[in-house]
């Protein structure tokens, strides 16, 4: 799986649900948050991208 900064936190776990696992134990909203980027996302928890 190939992810870029501007994919959406959704289309990742849509691509592979295993992938839900990971972005919750970073406490990240996949599901009703699921529209931010990934540099959105990373840009608020303060995690490299």
């Amino acid at each position: 799986m190939n992810i870029t900064r501007e994919q959406s936190i959704g289309s990742i776990v849509a691509d592979d649900y295993r992938a839900a696992a990971i972005l919750t134990a970073y406490g990240i909203d996949f599901c009703c948050k699921g529209g931010r980027t990934v540099e959105e996302v990373c840009r608020t928890k303060d995690i490299d991208p």
